[in-house]
C-alpha cells in the first residue's frame, strides 16, 4: 500500500497532473511529498483516516477544490486560509466542534460541506464569504445562526437540516439569491417569518417537524416550485397554498388531515390536492 502511495506521488510530481485522488487509503497522516505538489489543484484525501490537517497544507497554493469527507478531523488549521484559490471544500463527515474565523478569508470559496460534524457555533463571518453559493451545515449540534449576513450575500442553497434551529435572524432575508432551503428535523413548531421574505426561493424542504399549521405568509413565496412538509403534525392547509401558481411539488405525508390517501400519494399533483382539499374543506 506504502509503494502504491508513493507511487500515486511520484507520477503527479512527474506529470503535472493537476488532480490527485488519495481517497481510501487508510492514510493516518500525510506524506510530505504532497506538499511539494505545488501544481495541484485537486486534492481528494476523503475516506481515510486523518485526525488533522498539517500546517503545510498552505503551499498547495493552487488548490481549487479540496476533499477531506469521511475522516477524522477534529479541527481545520488556521493556515487553510491561505488556500486564497480554493472553490470548492468539503469536510462533512468529521469530528469538527470549531471553526476558525479565517476561513472567512477564502474569497473565491463557491461550495462549502460540513455537514455530519460537531460544530454547536459558526464564526460570523461565515456568511461573508463573497462567492459562496452553497452551504452545506446539515447535522451538526447548532441552535442559532450567526451573523451578519449582508445585503449582497450570492448564496443559493443553504441546508440546515439536523440542527435544532428554531428561529432565524432577521437579516436572513438578506438571501435574496436563496433558491432551495433545507431545513428537515429541525425541531421546528412554526415557521420563522424570515422565510416569507426570501424572494427567489424555489424549493423549501421542511419535513420531520412539529408544525401544526402554515401561516397566511406562505402565500409570499411566489417562485416556490417544490414543498415537502411530510411528516408533521398538520390539522389544516393555509388557503395561502392556492396562491402559489408556481408550485409543482407538494410532499404531504405523514400529516393528520383530511385528504384522501390517493391525493396525499400524488405530491406531483399539487393543484388537484389543493383542490381536493378545500373543497372537501367544512
Amino acid at each position: 500500500m506504502a509503494q502504491d502511495l508513493m507511487a500515486l506521488i511520484e507520477r503527479a510530481a512527474k506529470t503535472k497532473d493537476v488532480e490527485l485522488d488519495l481517497s481510501g487509503k487508510g492514510l493516518t497522516n500525510l506524506p510530505s511529498k504532497v506538499f511539494q505538489l505545488t501544481h495541484l489543484e485537486t486534492l481528494f484525501l476523503d475516506d481515510n483516516y486523518l485526525t488533522l490537517l498539517p500546517l503545510e497544507i498552505s503551499q498547495l497554493s493552487k488548490l481549487k477544490k479540496l476533499d477531506v469527507t469521511g475522516n477524522q478531523l477534529l479541527a481545520l488549521p488556521a493556515e487553510l486560509a491561505r488556500l486564497t484559490e480554493l472553490q470548492e471544500l468539503y469536510v462533512a463527515d468529521n469530528h469538527l466542534t470549531l471553526l476558525s474565523p479565517e476561513i472567512a478569508q477564502l474569497s473565491h470559496l463557491k461550495h462549502l460541506n460540513l455537514s455530519n460534524n460537531s460544530l454547536q457555533q459558526l464564526p460570523s463571518s461565515i456568511f461573508q464569504l463573497p462567492k459562496l453559493k452553497t452551504l452545506d451545515l446539515g447535522h451538526n449540534q447548532l441552535s442559532s445562526l450567526s451573523g451578519p449576513i449582508p445585503v449582497d450575500s450570492q448564496l443559493k442553497e443553504l441546508d440546515l437540516s439536523g440542527n435544532a434551529i428554531q428561529e432565524l435572524p432577521t437579516d436572513f432575508a438578506n438571501l435574496v439569491q436563496l433558491k432551495r432551503l433545507f431545513m428537515i428535523n429541525c425541531q421546528l413548531s412554526k415557521l420563522p417569518i424570515s422565510i416569507f421574505k426570501l424572494p427567489k426561493l424555489r424549493e423549501l424542504d421542511i419535513s420531520y417537524n412539529h408544525l401544526t399549521s402554515l401561516p397566511l405568509e406562505i402565500a409570499r413565496l411566489q417562485t416556490l416550485e417544490w414543498l415537502d412538509i411530510q411528516n408533521n403534525q398538520l390539522e389544516s392547509l393555509s388557503i395561502g397554498l392556492n396562491q402559489l401558481r408556481d408550485l409543482e411539488w407538494l410532499e404531504l405525508a405523514g400529516n393528520p388531515l383530511p385528504i384522501s390517501h390517493c391525493f396525499m400519494e400524488a405530491p406531483d399533483e399539487p393543484t388537484e390536492i389543493l383542490n381536493h382539499y378545500f373543497h372537501l374543506k367544512p
